[in-house]
């Protein structure tokens, strides 16, 4: 695995901690979420394990700062 990658695992907890912290109105997902959940869905549409954090959008890298 890369040095700077990022398991689908550590994707669904970072979810995790976003939802808690902003679970949405009950319709729609808050934005940190709703960007995790797109990378996370493309992980488990390509049967990716992880990804490097360099590829990452600039959305998703902040969701997943905000997450930390």
């Amino acid at each position: 695995m890369e040095h700077d990658a990022l398991t689908i695992k550590q994707i669904e907890a970072a979810i995790n901690r976003l939802r808690e912290r902003a679970p949405g109105d009950g319709v729609t997902l808050a934005p940190g979420v709703a960007q995790l959940a797109g990378l996370y869905g493309r992980m488990i549409w390509f049967h990716l394990a992880s990804v490097s954090a360099a590829s990452l959008t600039a959305d998703e890298a902040s969701a997943l700062s905000a997450a930390a």
